[in-house]
């Protein structure tokens, strides 16, 4: 007996709802992360991946192609790193030294946690996750 043809559900999530998804799992992880260390990588992670969601759509409100790195050619998007060049460029939106420093930072450790071998110590990870979070919050 075969299954009868279902219809397919589809995921579909804004990049602001994406953003706040990843919000969410970067919570949980970090509260994980008391308990277990190891967790902060992903707690990381997760938030800088909602940051940059974040950024990006800043730059959809101001025109949808400007998510985009080369907007001559809209496939693939701009980076965190991007993102903030051109939200300068386009907008008002301007970093505070100690932002800047503590998004610099976050990049580098997503980029180790996602190409590279990671090492880091947690007690420097709590605290930078603190600093992102509330970046974003204020962000937001």
């Amino acid at each position: 007996m075969t299954a009868p043809n279902r219809p397919k559900k589809i995921l579909e999530l804004s990049l602001i709802e994406n953003a706040h998804s990843f919000v969410s799992e970067a919570l949980a992880k970090a509260v994980t992360a008391e308990q277990s260390p190891g967790q902060w990588k992903f707690a990381i992670l997760h938030l800088v991946q909602a940051i940059e969601l974040s950024l990006k759509e800043l730059l959809k409100q101001q025109h949808p192609v400007l998510i985009y790195k080369n907007v001559d050619k809209p496939d693939l998007t701009v980076s965190l790193e991007g993102a903030l060049q051109r939200l300068k460029q386009v907008t008002s939106f301007e970093l505070k030294p100690d932002e800047s420093k503590a998004l610099i930072f976050a990049a580098k450790v997503r980029n180790e946690i996602v190409h590279h071998e990671f090492k880091a110590d947690p007690a420097e990870l709590k605290p930078a996750f603190a600093r992102l979070f509330g970046f974003l919050v204020d962000f937001h």
